[in-house]
């Protein structure tokens, strides 16, 4: 039903939100049924809010699925929606360092060890999956295992806090957790 609702243009950005999800979970799952109205209704959705400038609701990992799929799904759009999707991302992150005097503060940068020694290599993660999500499980181990000595990891989580097992043990344990407002479309 939503999918009808969109293709005649009545439908809301929350109904291109949950539609696009839901085409995504669909192949997921495996179910077929109207793939190809279903793909086809999301990449013209995702194409028109390129061309207005507006964040697509297909989202880079989906895009990449999909691109695995036969569908007609070019490098070129799976560019601008990973390029809208980074633009955004570091648009709330400076949004999020800027004090109200329009200046920007950064994280004081800490220097290990002694003069001598060379600086650590600033890392930073942008992630919607520090929360209860598969992939929270295989990157918790990874970012905890940085030779803090050596890497001064940063961590920008762009979904909100779940509250979950995951994300209290990265905003403790890692050295920078930031977690970045995202007011369009919070999952």
């Amino acid at each position: 039903r939503s999918r009808e609702k969109l293709q005649v243009g009545d439908g809301t950005a929350k109904d291109q939100d949950g539609f696009s999800q839901l085409v995504f979970d669909l192949s997921c799952g495996c179910n077929w049924d109207e793939w190809e109205l279903n793909i086809h209704t999301l990449l013209e959705i995702t194409r028109k809010q390129l061309a207005a400038n507006i964040i697509p609701v297909m989202v880079p990992f989906h895009s990449l699925h999909y691109a695995r799929s036969n569908i007609e799904i070019d490098n070129d759009t799976i560019r601008s929606i990973s390029i809208a999707y980074a633009k955004d991302t570091k648009e709330r992150a400076m949004r999020s360092v800027q004090s109200r005097d329009g200046q920007y503060r950064a994280w004081k940068a800490e220097h290990v060890g002694r003069e001598s020694d060379p600086p650590r290599l600033r890392i930073g993660y942008i992630s919607s999956d520090f929360v209860n999500h598969p992939t929270a499980d295989l990157i918790q181990s990874a970012l905890l295992l940085h030779d803090m000595s050596r890497f001064e990891v940063f961590c920008y989580s762009i979904t909100k806090d779940d509250k979950s097992e995951y994300r209290k043990k990265l905003a403790k344990e890692m050295e920078h957790f930031k977690n970045l407002p995202k007011k369009h479309s919070d999952k």
